[in-house]
C-alpha cells in the first residue's frame, strides 16, 4: 500500500518552471513517472508501490484514480499529444495501453512480462517503444482497433460446493489474451484489479476456465481473486482481446468466441445462465 511517509505530492507549473503548485488531489505517493498532453491539460501519473494510475483533465487541479489496470508497480508512462492514448509499463508485468485517457486499459502481452523500465510514444500514440532492465529495446505499432470480446458473468460463488466451469472456444483467426475482473460482490467493494493470464487463447482452440472459491484457473495457471476474499457471491467480466489488429480471416466477436458455463460438484452440473456477451469492451 502507498505510504504517506514514503513519497510526495505531484507538482505542476504554468510558467515553464518558475513557480510550482503542489497538487494534493492524488495524495502523497512514490511517484515514478508523469506524462502530459501537448497543451498541458491532460496529465497521467504512476507510482512504484502497489498503486493505481492517476489522471487529470484540468492541469492537475483534480485527479481520478484509474482502477482499470489495477494496482501495480508503474515505472513509466507516456501520452499522445491529445492525451487520449496512454501507455504505461509495469516492473515485473506487462505493457498497458489506453485509448480513452485512462478510463479503461488493455494489457498488451505480446512483448511478455518483463522488468519494464521506460516507455515512449509518438505524438499520435500509435508508435511505442519500451525498454526493460537488462534487455532489448521493444517497439510496436498499437492499433485502437484490436478485437475484444467480453462475457459478463452475473453470479459466481466462493462456496466450495459451487465451483464454476466455463468452456471457451475461439473459432476466430485471432490469438486472444485472457483477463478476468471482479465487478461486483456481496460483502466487499471490488477494486477493479485486472487478472491477466500469461497464456493466450490460440485460434481454433477450446479451453476450460475454472472458478473455485477465491481462485480462477486457466491453462494450468491460477490467479487469486483478492477482490473476493470476504465475499460469498460475486460477478465479473471475462475479456478476450486480440494480440494484433484484425486483418483477415474470422474476427473475434461474440459469434466466433463462444462460451458456456456450468456450476456445482454434482453430475450433470447445473447450466449457468444470465451471462451477456459484448463486442469491443
Amino acid at each position: 500500500m502507498d505510504n504517506g511517509d514514503a513519497g510526495g505530492y505531484i507538482y505542476t507549473s504554468t510558467d515553464s518552471g518558475a513557480n510550482w503548485d503542489n497538487r494534493t488531489g492524488a495524495g502523497r505517493r512514490r511517484w515514478s513517472s508523469i506524462a502530459s498532453s501537448s497543451d498541458g491539460i491532460k496529465l497521467a501519473a504512476g507510482a512504484i508501490i502497489n498503486s493505481y494510475i492517476y489522471t487529470s483533465t484540468d492541469s492537475g487541479a483534480t485527479w481520478d484514480n484509474r482502477t482499470g489496470a489495477g494496482r501495480r508497480r508503474w515505472f513509466s508512462i507516456t501520452s499522445s499529444s491529445d492525451g487520449a492514448k496512454l501507455a504505461a509499463v509495469v516492473n515485473s508485468g506487462y505493457i498497458y495501453t489506453s485509448t480513452n485517457s485512462g478510463v479503461s486499459w488493455t494489457a498488451q502481452t505480446s512483448a511478455g512480462s518483463k522488468n519494464w523500465y521506460s516507455i515512449a510514444s509518438s505524438s499520435d500514440g500509435s508508435k511505442i517503444a519500451a525498454v526493460p532492465f537488462g534487455g532489448y529495446i521493444y517497439t510496436g505499432v498499437y492499433s485502437p482497433d484490436m478485437s475484444a470480446v467480453s462475457y459478463k458473468i452475473p453470479y459466481l460463488s466462493t462456496n466450495t460446493a459451487y465451483p464454476g466451469y466455463c468452456v471457451v472456444s475461439n473459432r476466430s483467426s485471432q490469438e486472444l489474451t485472457v483477463t478476468f475482473t471482479v465487478g461486483a460482490a456481496d460483502n466487499v467493494t471490488p477494486s477493479g484489479a485486472v487478472n491477466t493470464f500469461a497464456s493466450n487463447l490460440a485460434s481454433k482452440k477450446t479451453k476450460l476456465i475454472t472458478f473455485l472459491q477465491n481462485t480462477i484457473s486457466y491453462n494450468n495457471e491460477n490467479k487469486t481473486l483478492t477482490d473476493t476474499t470476504n465475499a460469498s457471491i460475486y460477478g465479473g467480466t471475462l475479456k478476450f482481446t486480440s494480440t494484433a489488429a484484425y486483418t483477415s480471416g474470422t474476427e473475434a466477436s461474440c459469434k466466433s468466441m463462444l462460451m458456456e458455463c456450468y456450476q456445482g460438484t454434482f453430475n450433470p452440473k447445473r447450466l449457468m445462465t444470465g451471462h451477456v456477451c459484448e463486442n469491443g469492451y
